[in-house]
C-alpha cells in the first residue's frame, strides 16, 4: 500500500502539490482525469480548488474523491 496525503495545494496549472505520509513530495497533474465522468465538473478551477484531505484521501463537497494511491503513483516525484 502506498503512502496516505499529508498535505495538497491546489496549483494554477491545474497540478497538486503533494506532501505524503512518509514525507515524500510530489506533484500530481489532474488534468487527464478531467475528461473522466463527475471529474468533467472539475474543468471549473474553482470547483476543483474546493477540496479537502479526509483520512488522508483527496476529496471534493460531493464526496468524489481520487485514491491516494493513484496519485502517489502518478506523481512526479520531488526532492
Amino acid at each position: 500500500m502506498n503512502p496516505r496525503i499529508k498535505k495538497a495545494k491546489l496549483n494554477q496549472d491545474y497540478t497538486f502539490s503533494i506532501i505524503f505520509a512518509n514525507d515524500e513530495k510530489g506533484i500530481f497533474d489532474i488534468k487527464p482525469y478531467l475528461e473522466i465522468g463527475s471529474f468533467k465538473d472539475f474543468k471549473d478551477f474553482e470547483k476543483l480548488r474546493k477540496f479537502r484531505i479526509v483520512d488522508g484521501v483527496i476529496t471534493w463537497y460531493n464526496e468524489l474523491d481520487i485514491a491516494p494511491d493513484t496519485v502517489y503513483l502518478k506523481s512526479e516525484k520531488q526532492k
